[in-house]
């Protein structure tokens, strides 16, 4: 966990797309008072859980049963899809 969270701080707190989305999460009328969109921010935090969700069953289907073991090394291909996604 110590390895996911780290990435997570440094994205939510370095990053111009990390603060826009904790402040529109956090304080809707604070960061529509400051200038953020909140409406899209929401909208793409939540499409890109949509989409995770999707990719997660999709994996399942394609496997057709789950084992823990059966999937190690598909955590770049989770990785590679929130990145993608996050960019479109």
């Amino acid at each position: 966990m110590i390895l996911l969270a780290l990435p997570a701080r440094f994205f939510c707190r370095k990053t111009i797309v990390g603060r826009y989305v904790l402040c529109a999460w956090s304080n809707e009328e604070a960061a529509r008072l400051s200038g953020i969109n909140v409406t899209d921010e929401v909208f793409g935090v939540s499409l890109s859980g949509l989409f995770a969700g999707i990719g997660g069953m999709l994996l399942v289907a394609r496997l057709a049963w789950l084992n823990p073991r059966q999937v190690f090394g598909y955590e770049l291909d989770g990785i590679a899809a929130v990145v993608i996604a996050a960019r479109v």
